[in-house]
């Protein structure tokens, strides 16, 4: 079966193969929110994504509303600083992405984390300031 998935960033056309497709057919619905993993094909020259498994996406905290923080790293950052945010980021982790924007430079990073008050005190101690968006 080919699947089209859509996203707040585009649609692409998934390729589930039969017995994956019947393994996962009461979940694969319209309007039904879904994690796909799988792999990328080029076999025909024509980049496709093949369907390995498909999970619905029910009690998760990330909505089409989630939020990205991004924080603004002083331009005069050591490596220490670095890495005492990333020991922060993974004090608190949750579904907020991070991105951190050095020397005017949005760098996405691969942690997710919950913005408490206490994280929001701890990034202000760094000389940090965020934005959400």
């Amino acid at each position: 079966a080919f699947v089209e998935l859509e996203d707040l960033g585009g649609s692409m056309e998934v390729l589930v193969f039969p017995g994956t497709f019947q393994k996962y057919k009461d979940i694969v619905m319209e309007e039904k929110i879904v994690i796909v993993s799988g792999r990328v094909s080029d076999k025909d020259g024509v980049p496709k994504f093949l369907a390995d498994e498909i999970k619905e996406l029910n009690n998760s905290p990330i909505s089409p509303t989630s939020h990205t923080i991004t924080v603004r790293v002083p331009d005069n950052a050591s490596e220490e600083l670095f890495m005492e945010l990333k020991k922060l980021f993974e004090l608190f982790p949750g579904s907020m992405a991070v991105d951190l924007l050095v020397n005017e430079q949005r760098v996405k990073t691969p942690y997710r984390i919950n913005l408490t008050e206490e994280l929001k005190n701890q990034l202000q101690q760094f000389q940090s300031s965020y934005i959400i968006n």
